[in-house]
């Protein structure tokens, strides 16, 4: 019999079934199929990581190591999540980017912007935009109640865009939230799913990190639901309002649902009336919604959005920016100086021990049988030590430099990758004080122009940086303070500098000249103002003076935070007594008292005020502190009658009260920047001051009179 005529091979079909002999790669080269079913299993021609330049690794995970870098083309920023079982397992990847892409949009989420690959080892990364450090280096510290509302609203609207997409993040912890100046933002999609539909179960039950896991996921049931972000969110809500994680510890998942079925509401019930005692009755209410044992009643997070507790206004909270410990607590604050004092091994040691002490007694204290209840207050007392022992232990032997090269850590103690001060072209010294340089410069890219304030010390002490830094950006967003940009770093040397608005021209360039009363009321206005801001935003500047006024054409503007500090809680004593300038040192810092508070930076507002009338410095000259203690103790009110009836007599009766009400001796009884801004003198409409320098060159009489004299209309 004649063999059959072979069969027609079918025409390739044009679906991912049919893949062609030669798949293509990353470089949009091919390699045969053969070879890429083992080594390259995805379907998908990516773009290639080269596009990009990797500059430093800034975070790692379980699931991948996290990458700023700059796009070669673009010179955008970005992060690159490195995934080097992409290769291996594409559809993980393909559902993490999934995950992250379908919540596009949203404020409080870290966006995705690509995906891509390395060409030569297949190893896949995911492109999103790059935002600093994570919400675990601010902890641990204590947070009013206000500031957690604010940042509980931008976690629980995250939640909220995450469930209307039908995704569950699934392993919600601070290190999984980013700090971007305040504004927060989940990220870390690698545990994330799609929900599955009612009564389908998950393979994966325990997803997560344990002191943020839910009881339903620890008792081992798969058919979870968004229930299980709501959870750590009320975690973290507890964490952020105490400064120590509420669960886990070093228990197994075993006892920590044993503890939390028994112990879950005499646990809140202590922490709302022992440990919160101040926390408002709205706030107890959300945290009980979020941490309610049943998923069944346990808050969503449209319903927590719509709870009365986050009715209020928002408003930007006073975050640290790049500070993590800045107002913190006054017992972490001493935590951290003895923790100073440790060598790594002692401070990891004494971490291990501080952490199974500290649940040993919280355990105890919840009512277990191998011991009598005590105080679980010295069991959060622990936990904090040993979150301070260890964030200090946890730095890397070599830390990232500003270039993304490494130095020993101890030379460089500073956590954070910084730019480069070489994108900026230095152009000339503006201004030198006692904590640095000021320097015009301008961007090199942007050509906006700036001032560098070079730090030296920076280098050496990272941590007064970072306050000062922290206290400047507290206050953004007022008109008559210098706003700061960035902070850099020399890559050399190491060297810090922060990066502000450019003003030309300090109030004590104008001076001595008296003015008039109304350029002064006008001119105390905007002090008075920015100096309302600072102190509600918990900031005390503590060296107001001329020198440290910018005029910019009539808007002046409060500059140099390099001695301002965050208000201590009263009665605690700030290190620093004598801090800022002698003739606009208030009367309370010349007695040495360290329990001082905002009316010194109102003493030296009132100074200005009576220098600006005057000419002339009310006090000091060439005085010593006693002299000049003894000199206010004795004869400050004659000096005021003197000033008021003598050398201003026209001045009038409202301004005389503001200016007695800011030089108060007594603190107690000297007028707030609120008090000041509420006088009926500052009740008059505010018209542009004439400064010197400026207005009488644009007088426009000037050339009507030249005008007038050659004859002309």
């Amino acid at each position: 019999m004649a063999a059959p005529a072979p069969v027609p091979a079918p025409p390739a079909s044009r679906k991912r079934a049919a893949a062609p002999d030669h798949e293509p790669t990353a470089s949009r080269s091919s390699t045969p199929a053969a070879a890429a079913g083992a080594k390259r299993p995805r379907r998908y021609a990516l773009a290639s990581v080269d596009d990009y330049e990797q500059l430093d690794v800034v975070g790692e995970g379980a699931s991948g190591v996290v990458i700023m870098a700059r796009h070669r083309r673009t010179g955008n920023k970005v992060a690159l999540k490195h995934l080097p079982h992409g290769a291996r397992d594409f559809d993980a990847v393909r559902v993490e980017a999934a995950c992250q892409h379908a919540c596009t949009g949203h404020p409080n989420i870290v966006q995705i912007k690509d995906v891509v690959a390395d060409p030569k080892s297949g190893d896949v990364f995911l492109v999103m935009e790059f935002v600093g450090g994570s919400l675990r280096d601010e902890l641990p510290r204590a947070r009013p109640e206000k500031q957690v509302r604010f940042m509980m609203r931008q976690l629980v609207g995250a939640a909220k865009k995450m469930h209307a997409s039908h995704v569950i993040h699934r392993d919600i912890k601070p290190e999984n939230i980013l700090n971007s100046f305040g504004d927060l933002k989940v990220c870390d999609f690698g545990s994330a799913t799609f929900v599955n539909p009612a009564g389908k179960p998950y393979e994966e039950c325990l997803v997560g990190t344990l002191p943020y896991t839910s009881p339903e996921q620890l008792a081992g049931n798969h058919c979870y639901g968004p229930g299980v972000d709501m959870w750590p969110l009320g975690c973290i809500m507890g964490e952020l309002l105490t400064g120590a994680p509420l669960f886990g510890g070093d228990m197994t998942e075993k006892e920590l649902l044993a503890d939390l079925s028994a112990n879950l509401d005499d646990q809140l019930n202590e922490l709302f009336y022992d440990v919160l005692p101040e926390l408002s009755p709205a706030a107890r209410e959300v945290l009980f919604g979020l941490l309610a044992f049943d998923p069944e009643k346990r808050m969503t997070a449209a319903e927590a959005l719509e709870h009365r507790w986050f009715a209020e206004e928002p408003k930007k909270a006073n975050f640290a920016g790049f500070a993590p410990l800045f107002g913190a607590h006054a017992l972490v604050l001493f935590l951290f100086m003895f923790a100073a004092v440790l060598s790594p091994a002692a401070r990891r040691e004494a971490a291990t021990e501080a952490m199974h002490a500290a649940n040993a007694r919280r355990r105890r204290s919840s009512g277990r049988p191998d011991g009598k209840a005590i105080d679980q207050g010295i069991g959060y007392i622990l936990m904090a030590l040993a979150l301070v022992l260890t964030y200090r232990a946890a730095a890397p032997d070599d830390e990232p430099t500003a270039t993304g090269s490494t130095t020993p850590a101890a030379k460089r103690p500073r956590r954070y990758a910084l730019a480069s001060v070489d994108d900026y072209e230095q152009l000339d010294v503006v201004g030198e004080g006692a904590s640095g340089v000021v320097i015009m410069a301008r961007h090199r890219r942007t050509g906006n122009k700036v001032a560098l304030k070079h730090l030296p010390h920076g280098a050496r002490d990272f941590d007064a940086v970072r306050v000062e830094a922290a206290c400047q950006h507290a206050c953004t967003g007022h008109p008559n303070i210098v706003q700061i940009k960035d902070v850099v770093a020399d890559p050399k040397s190491g060297d810090v500098f922060l990066v502000m608005e450019f003003v030309e021209g300090s109030l004590r360039d104008e001076l001595p000249r008296a003015r008039p009363e109304k350029q002064v009321r006008f001119m105390m206005r905007q002090l008075i103002g920015a100096a309302k801001k600072m102190h509600a935003s918990h900031v005390i500047h503590r060296d107001i003076k001329p020198e440290n006024i910018l005029n910019s054409f009539g808007d002046l503007k409060v500059c140099d935070f390099g001695s301002a500090t965050f208000v201590n809680p009263a009665g605690k004593p700030y290190e620093e007594c004598l801090v800022g300038t002698l003739p606009y040192t208030s009367p309370e810092q010349l007695a040495g008292n360290h329990c001082y508070g905002p009316g010194v930076d109102m003493w030296a507002l009132g100074c200005i005020m009576g220098e600006l009338l005057t000419g002339a410095p009310l006090f000091g000259g060439d005085m010593t502190e006693k002299e000049l203690l003894a000199d206010l103790s004795a004869n400050l009110d004659d000096q005021l009658n003197e000033l008021f009836y003598d050398v201003l007599p026209e001045l009038s009766p409202a301004a005389r009260e503001v200016l007695s009400g800011l030089l108060a001796f007594d603190p107690e009884k000297r007028m707030t920047a609120a008090e000041a801004l509420d006088h009926r003198w500052f009740a008059e409409e505010p018209k542009k001051a004439n400064f010197a320098g400026f207005a009488p060159l644009f007088d426009v009489r000037i050339f009507k009179n030249q005008d007038a004299a050659n004859g002309k209309q």
